[in-house]
């Protein structure tokens, strides 16, 4: 029961990053708390596993701050960014998926600026990269380092057909989850 506190804690970290974003970017207030109410239904989820809260929180600060840094022109937090992304790729699979698509769409929106821009991920990748060695030295399996074979692929698409078929035939009683 303790660890579900630390799974709130985060769950109400990104509500308060999202919130406090939300209200800069957006001058209507009801619009802001759709949002934040939004990411509430995902963050504040109870079929989340342990890892993901702070996946979600720490993605979601980085890419917010990466935003804010772009439209503020303030690329000191581009670097702050830079260190919630690493702290997401430690935290899971997903995580390092993010750092990398983060480090393509910066690469690809930055414009003149975009080598600096790019530069000031470093810390992502410092903090990722310890995790990413001893997960490969000592052999850890990962479903990202597998590679994609036809068996995987033909067995991902039976089972996500079968989870349709099933949400389909028994639908879940939690409709503010779904909704979002």
């Amino acid at each position: 029961r303790q660890l579900g506190l630390v799974t709130t804690a985060f769950g109400l970290s990104t509500l308060l990053i999202v919130w406090s974003f939300l209200q800069k970017e957006i001058r209507l207030r009801s619009l802001a708390a759709a949002g934040t109410f939004a990411v509430a239904a995902t963050a504040l989820s109870p079929w989340i596993g342990m890892a993901e809260a702070p996946l979600i929180a720490f993605g979601a600060a980085a890419l917010l701050l990466i935003r804010r840094a772009e439209v503020s022109e303030q690329p000191a937090l581009i670097t702050a960014g830079a260190i919630f992304l690493g702290l997401s790729a430690m935290t899971k699979n997903e995580g390092a998926t993010l750092l990398i698509a983060a480090t393509i769409a910066l690469a690809a929106t930055s414009g003149r600026e975009r080598w600096r821009n790019l530069s000031r991920l470093w810390p992502a990748y410092a903090l990722a990269l310890p995790w990413w060695i001893l997960s490969r030295t000592h052999h850890l399996s990962s479903d990202l380092a597998a590679g994609l074979n036809a068996h995987r692929l033909f067995t991902g698409v039976t089972r996500a057909g079968e989870g349709m078929r099933e949400l389909g035939l028994h639908t879940p009683n939690r409709p503010l989850f779904w909704a979002s």
